[in-house]
């Protein structure tokens, strides 16, 4: 395989894995609040904190904009969440968590479609956004 085109498709898997596991863990909290099974799903995009970590610091490293962290930081968010409410438990029923959870997806969302358009012009500083 060409290096460059190589290295253009790791590219593109670093920027669009994100979101792509954001929307999993997404489906997966509404399925698992519906009692709907998710074996294939958690299997599929079920990720731990360690890859994610690896993800966010290689787009540290690769200098991608704040859009492209987004759902990273949404995921970890997740992750603890869940944690918190495994280990302790969170005293709130489960229609507020999921509306939480589908709330802060909502908001990354949001903010990563305004932040995507604010960068999305045809000079770059490559130093400060890589899109």
């Amino acid at each position: 395989m060409d290096p460059k085109l190589s290295k253009r498709f790791f590219l593109i898997l670093l920027k669009y894995t994100p979101w792509l596991i954001a929307i999993g863990y997404l489906l997966g909290i509404i399925f698992a609040a519906f009692n709907i099974p998710t074996i294939i799903l958690t299997n599929f995009v079920g990720i731990s904190i360690l890859p994610i970590l690896f993800i966010l610091c290689s787009s540290f490293a690769l200098g991608f904009c704040i859009w492209h962290r987004l759902p990273i930081y949404y995921v970890i968010v997740s992750d603890l969440i869940n944690l918190i409410d495994y280990l302790i438990g969170i005293p709130i029923s489960l229609n507020w968590l999921l509306f939480w959870y589908i709330l802060m997806f909502g908001i990354c969302a949001i903010l990563g479609a305004y932040l995507k358009n604010k960068y999305n012009v045809k000079k770059r500083n490559i130093k400060t956004c890589i899109a």
